[in-house]
């Protein structure tokens, strides 16, 4: 999720207008998961407002959908990890274990979650793609046409 989050920030970077944040927040999937929905959010904005491009209604909606999965995900690994260490170190800073083996989940749960947070960390540059072509293209006939007034 992490590499999703910051991929889709990266990309949509370009469009939003903000700068690309991903290591202000590190590996914590809550802060990347703000900043990603922040670069996807500024990009409709910045497309409607500089370009006059329009995202269709139903596009907005399917990505809101999508990000309640992602944010219940996201909740169940920040209350598992707060300090996101705890999946790749078994032990905390202090030697005391990372879980509580004690506690049990659900995986099916997380991994249903996971499998619908994965269609829109894997998807959503190719639903905006057919709207940030345009905002290409208008860039690239300017910079062209800029060379050819040189």
């Amino acid at each position: 999720m992490e590499l999703g989050f910051k991929s889709n920030i990266r990309y949509f970077s370009k469009y939003s207008q903000k700068d690309n944040s991903t290591k202000k927040a590190g590996h914590h999937l809550e802060g990347l998961f703000n900043d990603f929905k922040l670069h996807v959010r500024e990009t409709i904005r910045v497309l409607k407002t500089n370009y006059g491009i329009e995202i269709d209604k139903e596009d907005i909606k399917d990505f809101e959908m999508y990000c309640k999965d992602v944010e219940k995900l996201t909740n169940i690994f920040h209350s598992l990890d707060k300090s996101s260490d705890s999946f790749r170190y078994p032990v905390d800073r202090n030697n005391n274990n990372s879980f509580d083996y004690k506690e049990t989940i659900n995986i099916l749960d997380i991994k249903e979650l996971f499998d619908r947070s994965i269609i829109l960390l894997k998807f959503t540059t190719s639903l905006f793609e057919k709207y940030t072509i345009l905002v290409d293209e208008v860039e690239d006939s300017y910079i062209h046409s800029e060379m050819i007034n040189i």
